[in-house]
């Protein structure tokens, strides 16, 4: 992928509130000690691309924000 292609293809909405059901991913960012983007309040999120290019179904970003400089960025694809 080009720099270009990882661009939204709409721009991202902002989510206020946790997801009341969150569904069980197959690669849960538990295991690297990260809580899942969907049970985070103030996300901003959307969907990269679907379906992508190549192997690639779908890459979809989470933006939380950490504080004045300091964002947590989670991409999730599905191949």
């Amino acid at each position: 992928m080009t720099d270009g292609q990882l661009r939204p293809e709409r721009e991202l909405r902002q989510r206020d509130e946790p997801r009341k059901s969150v569904a069980e991913p197959m690669t849960p960012f538990s295991h690297l000690d990260l809580p899942e983007p969907e049970s985070l309040p103030e996300v901003r999120e959307g969907q990269v691309c679907a379906p992508c290019g190549g192997d690639l179904n779908s890459l979809a970003i989470a933006v939380h924000r950490l504080g004045d400089s300091e964002s947590r960025i989670c991409l999730r694809a599905v191949d």
